[in-house]
């Protein structure tokens, strides 16, 4: 019998895996008026982020650390190092999904090119190998049209890509031209309007270099912790600005992308 240790046999970890479940914090009404200040202000720090994001055009790995670096120092002297780590992530991703889009369609509107030119090359009701011309020559005439119409929304698209300056819209572009036509869209001014803030507002916070998970940001009016928090707008009074927590502390809260903990704990929950 040998007394060397038997090596078994090769395999593939599993990795780590979680929940996501969202769900609706049951807060007092001074305690929305908080959240939603919170959101509307932090809300106008990500849609300048986002703008100056933008404005710099394409970037490298190198360029986009700096450029990161940069706008987080400045938003940290508006918010806090924790807001501001979430405000530049998002503007980043939002770039980066923007670009890929353009992308994606550029890819798109060639292929359609593509196709309507290889069945205008046959005359109408005409077949040549296995490409079939369009019925008549009035669809040929239309399909001829539409061509043009998609070239021009190709140049745009090279246009964006290699200049790098990328529309991005915080809130929908569906919901911004549905501002345009409100009865088509079944909406009154009023009902837009919210619906409009409310998407635009900002109110997550990402854990950097947190393993296996994130931190929570603290709802609870822990002293320790004052300094971690997104400062609160002046009031109409002019006060000047101050750190403000809800009093609310939920027994038992699923949020995005948070495990559940249990009651008790002296744990805040994530927003």
């Amino acid at each position: 019998m040998s007394l060397l240790r038997e090596i078994a046999e090769p395999f593939v970890v599993a990795p780590p895996t979680g929940v996501r479940v969202r769900t609706r914090l049951r807060v007092s009404g001074v305690d929305a008026a908080v959240l939603r200040q919170v959101g509307e202000y932090l809300g106008s720090l990500a849609s300048a982020d986002l703008a100056a994001r933008c404005a710099e055009g394409r970037l490298d790995a190198g360029q986009r650390a700096r450029s990161r670096r940069v706008r987080k120092q400045e938003l940290t002297a508006k918010s806090s190092s924790r807001w501001a780590g979430a405000l530049t992530r998002t503007s980043g991703d939002a770039y980066q999904l923007a670009y890929r889009n353009l992308l994606a369609e550029r890819r798109c509107l060639l292929a359609r090119i593509e196709r309507i030119e290889a069945r205008r090359a046959v005359a109408a009701g005409q077949r040549a190998g296995r490409v079939r011309g369009y019925a008549t020559a009035a669809e040929r005439h239309a399909k001829t049209i539409r061509v043009q119409t998609l070239r021009a929304r190709l140049a745009n698209v090279e246009r964006q890509l290699e200049s790098g300056r990328i529309s991005v819209c915080r809130g929908g572009k569906k919901l911004l031209r549905k501002g345009n036509s409100l009865a088509a869209a079944g909406l009154t001014e009023t009902k837009w309007r919210e619906r409009w803030e409310a998407s635009r507002m900002f109110l997550t916070g990402w854990g950097e270099g947190q393993g296996l998970g994130q931190r929570d940001d603290p709802l609870e009016p822990r002293p320790e912790l004052a300094g971690d928090q997104a400062p609160y707008p002046a009031g109409a009074s002019g006060e000047p600005a101050e750190r403000a927590l809800p009093a609310v502390v939920p027994g038992r809260v699923h949020l995005p992308g948070r495990r559940c903990r249990r009651p008790g704990r002296d744990r805040g929950r994530a927003l």
